[in-house]
């Protein structure tokens, strides 16, 4: 219910509660049809506007900013350079926050890893279903971020 203390949150609902008071006054009162209409596209699309707004602070898991910033500082107090991601979609997307293109790792090459080091970013329901990777990664360093984990190889 974290929703409930963002004023992007109320300030949608007064533009829809406004909006549907301005529509009923259109149509009972001055029966204007096509007002009502372009009263009411207006005014949902001011509120879809308006509650936007709220959604980095509602879902903090949108993205890839914290667990990138996260994986960068790791980078940076390791002198790491090269980032892999495992079963994480889009991580294409990554290089943006990195300012580097990662590679997109198989199981295979998290089992053999060789002896450079590296960041490794990948969802935490993985390391839990496989125990395989789990027993590859318990002796590593590792950094629990959202649903994502960050270790550093």
């Amino acid at each position: 219910m974290q929703y409930l203390s963002n004023p992007f949150i109320y300030a949608g609902t007064g533009v829809i509660t406004l909006t549907g008071l301005c529509i009923f006054w259109f149509l009972y009162r001055k029966s204007d049809t096509l007002r009502a209409i372009h009263t009411l596209a207006l005014g949902f699309l001011l509120a879809v506007f308006i509650v936007g707004w709220s959604l980095p602070q509602i879902n903090n898991r949108l993205g890839w900013g914290d667990l990138c910033g996260k994986a960068k500082e790791l980078s940076e107090e390791h002198a790491i350079t090269d980032y892999w991601v495992y079963h994480i979609k889009r991580a294409e997307n990554m290089d943006v926050y990195l300012g580097k293109d990662i590679f997109e790792a198989e199981k295979g090459d998290i089992l053999n890893a060789s002896p450079e080091k590296k960041i490794l970013m990948l969802r935490t329901k993985d390391i839990k279903n496989d125990a395989d990777l789990r027993a590859a990664l318990s002796n590593r360093e590792q950094y629990q971020i959202g649903e994502h984990t960050v270790v550093i190889f």
